[in-house]
Parts: C-alpha cells; structure tokens; sequence
C-alpha cells in the first residue's frame, strides 16, 4: 500500500499581495514522428503521435501496448487529403487520472489515481508504439517508449489527500499538491482559464495576490482557498520564488499546475483548467 504524505496546511504562510502574474510553460510531453525507433518518456507526461506519407483521408490507429500486448492506450485519427496525421495525443498523462472518477482509476490497470502509483507500475518498463490503417489493420510503423521515473518538479490540485482534481463542489476546499524533484519555495497563481497565452501578457490572480509556498520536503499537499470562485475555469501558475514579488507578466519558465491529470475533451488534448462541478447549477451572470 502506497502511504500518502500527511497534509501540509499552508494557510497561516499565505501572502497575499495585489499583484498580476503571467506565465505558462506548455505540458511536458514527448512528440515523435516518422523516422522513431526508440524514444524515452518521463512518468506523468503525454505523448504525441505525428506523421507523414500516409494514405490521404484515412483512419489510422495508434496504440502503445505493453510486453503482453495488452493495449494500455489508444487514440483514432484521420489523414489529412495530404496524408499528414497532424500532431495529436496518443497516452495523456501515461495514465494518471486522479479522483474526479471517470474514468475510474479501478477500471483499467494502466490508469492511476496518484502519480507515485503510475510510476511504481511504469518506470523502468518499456512499451511498444504501434500505429496501423484502422480498417485494413495493415501495420505502418513500430516503435519503443522506455519510462523514465519523472524528472521534474510536479505541482497537481487535489483533495486533502493528496489525490489530483479538475472538479470540486461549490465550497470544497482546493488544495494543492506536488512532488519534487528541486526543493525549493514557490508562488502559486490562480487565473482565468489560459487560451493561447503570449510571454508578457498580465494575468489577474482571481484570489487577489499569490500565494507563498514552503513545501516542508520533496512531496506536499497545501490549501489554496476554502472555495473555488464560480463561474470560470481556472488555471494555477507555479513560478519558484526569487525576491519579495514576483514579475507580473508571463513568463516562459513558469509552470501550468496539473498539466495533464483533468482528462481529456473530444479532441483528446488535456484540459488543464479546473472548476466547480455542475457549473450550470449556479447562478452565473453572462
């Protein structure tokens, strides 16, 4: 039984300051394309699947199976009338799903609640990637993914469990929840739902300032507010903390809290905002 670490309660080290912070550093991921043999992907990230000279306006598969050929995830994509299955994910998140319960991290043996499950199921192993013409099942390409343990500091909205969220009831506390590779002290942003967002751009931290974190060791769970504000998908925007306040305008090193963990929509891409459940329940103003 993996033992989760006891909630750090951060509340009495909040500061909260009117400031603006941009930021946004794009989900870490592994991208292949035509020409892959091999390729090496880190726990918690997602993979993506491109290719070239295919035959045009056709529905190809692409699955990464493990040793037993069991398929651990798949993804359906249409050629392009040039033949170009344009970038697309294949494996969101190797499998970490959270809490939310869909899907159910009890349904399937590769999906995961904790990320520190996926990585004592994952790491060390090497899977298969294979890709094929969905009707004909005619094989197009094969290739090896071996899984790294994670190799970066990880920052994911949770319970108080430390379990990873994307929806929480209206006036459940949402907490914050990491893994480190780099100890170190942060500032934690929450913001408006990010779309295409530039380096320099101001945004507004919904909760009037940042949050200062001191995450006591390498795995921490912290509250970041009593309740989530309504009526807006929000993102949270880690930066490591350098001075008395930080830039308030986007920066490139910044990190996206939960990059990968709230699923995916009908276009498989993750989203990385979370929300209050049954939003349409609340009274919003347009």
């Amino acid at each position: 039984m993996l033992q989760r670490t006891p909630c750090f309660d951060a509340r009495p080290m909040f500061i909260l300051a009117m400031t603006v912070l941009a930021a946004l550093t794009p989900a870490a991921a592994l991208e292949v394309g035509r020409g892959v043999e091999s390729a090496e992907i880190a726990v918690g990230d997602d993979l993506i699947l491109s290719w070239d000279g295919l035959v045009p306006d056709t529905m190809y598969t692409a699955a990464v199976v493990d040793e037993y050929d069991q398929v651990v995830a798949e993804a359906l994509r249409k050629s392009s009338s040039d033949g170009v299955l344009e970038p697309f994910y294949v494996w969101i998140g190797t499998g970490i799903v959270g809490c939310d319960g869909d899907p159910d991290p009890a349904s399937d043996e590769y999906l995961f609640a904790y990320p520190d499950e996926a990585e004592a199921v994952l790491k060390g192993r090497t899977f298969q990637v294979a890709l094929a013409e969905l009707e004909t099942r005619t094989s197009v390409a094969r290739f090896t993914i071996s899984m790294l343990p994670k190799e970066k500091n990880l920052f994911y909205f949770s319970d108080e469990d430390g379990c990873p969220r994307c929806e929480y009831e209206y006036g459940e506390p949402v907490y914050l929840s990491g893994s480190l590779v780099v100890l170190d002290s942060f500032w934690l942003f929450l913001v408006e739902e990010l779309v295409r967002p530039t380096v320099g751009d101001p945004l507004v931290d919904v909760l009037g300032g940042p949050i200062e974190l001191w995450p006591p060791g390498s795995a921490f769970v912290a509250q970041v507010t009593e309740e989530l504000p309504l009526c807006q998908d929000h993102v949270g925007v880690v930066r490591p903390m350098a001075g008395n306040q930080p830039d308030p305008y986007l920066d490139a090193g910044d990190i996206i809290v939960d990059p990968s963990f709230c699923g995916a929509g009908e276009d498989m891409t993750p989203d990385k905002s979370i929300r209050v459940r049954d939003p349409d329940k609340i009274p919003c103003e347009d």
